[in-house]
């Protein structure tokens, strides 16, 4: 009787190891490759205008891309705002830390103070107490980025681990 339990738990636990892997890097894939979708156009001259268009069009989907709020270099700038820039960056570092399982135990009490820094930025910007800082906004967004992809990742890891 022990070595059947021994078995079905060696069997079951590397399928749901898999599939955790698994989730991970194709989490930290989708990630890195929509970091770079944004940083596009700083690292490439983009010369064909309807593929412009089109990448232009799927991060407006997701941010608003006010030119003055996009971090420049030359001409060019990146095709979403610091904030979101920093949220994104802020995620893509999380996930490698996932898929080398160096994590915290994060709770939503973490991610509430997190997101408190990016609400408070984007309130007194808005009501003008301060104008717009790249840096700032950047920064705001690498925190909550980082909090919200380990809680994100841990609530679809349960749910891989429920069935």
């Amino acid at each position: 009787m022990q070595i059947a339990l021994f078995n079905n738990f060696s069997i079951r636990q590397p399928v749901r190891l898999n599939k955790i892997l698994l989730v991970r890097i194709a989490a930290i894939s989708f990630l890195s490759i929509w970091v770079v979708g944004f940083l596009l156009p700083l690292l490439y001259s983009l010369s064909n205008p309807l593929l412009d268009i089109f990448i232009t069009r799927i991060y407006s989907t997701v941010c608003h891309q006010e030119g003055a709020k996009c971090i420049s270099a030359g001409d060019n700038s990146m095709l979403v705002c610091a904030r979101c820039a920093g949220i994104y960056s802020g995620a893509l570092i999380a996930s490698f830390f996932v898929l080398s399982n160096i994590r915290n135990i994060f709770n939503y009490r973490i991610l509430l103070f997190s997101i408190i820094p990016l609400l408070m930025d984007v309130f007194l910007t808005t009501s003008g107490v301060y104008e717009y800082k790249h840096l700032l906004s950047f920064s705001t967004g690498i925190i909550a980025g980082n909090v919200l992809f380990v809680l994100i990742i841990a609530e679809v890891e349960s749910f891989i681990l429920k069935k």
